[in-house]
C-alpha cells in the first residue's frame, strides 16, 4: 500500500510539474510576443518621428538654398544618429489632371492598374459622369446607383475639388485610389502606386516629369511596354536626368514622349521615408509620411502645407 501511494504521490508530482512547465512555457511565450510588439511598436513610431524630422530638415534646407534646391532632386538623403531617411520630391506635374483627362487616356491608365477590362470601363465612364453637368432637368445615368446608397447623395457633376473625392465615384476601391502591395519580380513585396499617385486636380496635361511620373501615367501617354521600361531604367541609374542626356533618349522613345518633360512648378508631394539604425546596419522598419505643399517664390512666405499624410505607402529606397 505505502508503496502504491508513493507511486501514486510520484505520479501527481509528475503531472503539477508538467502543468508548471507547460504553463511557464506560454507566459514565456506570451510575454516574448509582448515584448517584439512593443518594440515593433516603438521602432515604428520612432521611423515616424525620425521621417517627419527629414521633412522638417528639408524645409529647413529650402529656407536656406530657395529653389536651387529643386536642382538636386528627386531624391534628397539624410543622415541621423537615429538612422537614414530619404525625401522624394513628386511634382504634381508628373501627374495627369484630374478635371481635363480625356476618355482615351483615362481607360488605358485604369486598365494599367491592375483592373479587368469591363471594370475599368464603367470605371472610366462614371468618372466622366461625376465631372459632368448632365442635360437641365434630367439624371445621368448612375444617379440611381448613388441614390440608393446609405446615406444617399448626388454626384457633383462639376469639376473634382480634390482627389480624394475619386472614393465616392462608383466602382472605385481605396486599393484602386490608395494603391497596393505587390510581389515584384524577386518576390518582395513593392507598393504599387494608385489613381492617387497618376491622377491629381493640380496635374498637367503635357510636360509631366519624366524623373517620377508612374508607369501607369506613362503608359497611358501612348508610350509602349518597352519605352516605359527603359525610362525606368534610366531612373534607377541615374536618379537625376541631366536635360540634354533626357533630350537624346526621349526621341527614341517615340511620339508620345514628347509629353514628357523634366521638373515641376509650385506644387509637390514631399515624402520621407526613414529607417532606424541598428548598429553597424539599418532596421527592418520603415516608415513613411507625405505632404502636399505649394512652394511660394516670395522670400517671405516660402510655402504652404496643404495636406499631410501619416504613414503612406512608398517604394523601397534601400
Amino acid at each position: 500500500m505505502k508503496t502504491n501511494r508513493r507511486g501514486a504521490a510520484l505520479i501527481s508530482v509528475l503531472w503539477l510539474t508538467a502543468v508548471l512547465v507547460a504553463i511557464a512555457f506560454s507566459v514565456s511565450t506570451t510575454v516574448r510576443g509582448e515584448i517584439d510588439r512593443a518594440t515593433t511598436l516603438s521602432e515604428g513610431i520612432r521611423c515616424q518621428f525620425l521621417a517627419r524630422g527629414a521633412m522638417d530638415r528639408f524645409l529647413l534646407d529650402h529656407r536656406r538654398l530657395g529653389r536651387r534646391i529643386f536642382a538636386l532632386g528627386p531624391v534628397y538623403r539624410y543622415s541621423f544618429p537615429e538612422g537614414e531617411a530619404v525625401v522624394e520630391l513628386v511634382p504634381e506635374t508628373s501627374k495627369l489632371n484630374l478635371n481635363t483627362i480625356p476618355p482615351e487616356e483615362l481607360l488605358p491608365l485604369v486598365a494599367a492598374l491592375g483592373v479587368m477590362p469591363e471594370q475599368a470601363e464603367a470605371i472610366t465612364a462614371a468618372i466622366i459622369d461625376w465631372r459632368t453637368a448632365p442635360p437641365m432637368g434630367q439624371m445621368s445615368p448612375f444617379d440611381a446607383w448613388y441614390l440608393e446608397r446609405g446615406p444617399s447623395f448626388l454626384p457633383r457633376h462639376a469639376s473634382f475639388q480634390d482627389g480624394e473625392e475619386l472614393l465616392l465615384v462608383r466602382g472605385v476601391t481605396r486599393e484602386l485610389y490608395y494603391g497596393s502591395l505587390r510581389r515584384n519580380a524577386v518576390g518582395e513585396l513593392a507598393p504599387r502606386g494608385g489613381l492617387k499617385d497618376c491622377l491629381s486636380v493640380y496635374g498637367a496635361p503635357s510636360g509631366l516629369d519624366a524623373q517620377t511620373a508612374q508607369p501607369a501615367v506613362m503608359l497611358a501617354l501612348g508610350l509602349t511596354d518597352a519605352a516605359v521600361a527603359r525610362v525606368m531604367e534610366m531612373r534607377r541609374a541615374t536618379p537625376r536626368f541631366l536635360p540634354e542626356q533626357w533630350s537624346l533618349v526621349r526621341e527614341t522613345l517615340g511620339p508620345a514622349a514628347a509629353r514628357l518633360g523634366l521638373g515641376g512648378r509650385s506644387m509637390f508631394t514631399m515624402r520621407a521615408t526613414a529607417r532606424l539604425r541598428n548598429g553597424a546596419t539599418l532596421s527592418d522598419t520603415r516608415r513613411s509620411v507625405a505632404a502636399l505643399v505649394k512652394f511660394e517664390p516670395k522670400p517671405q512666405v516660402q510655402y504652404h502645407l496643404l495636406r499631410w499624410e501619416d504613414n503612406v505607402l512608398a517604394d523601397p529606397i534601400w
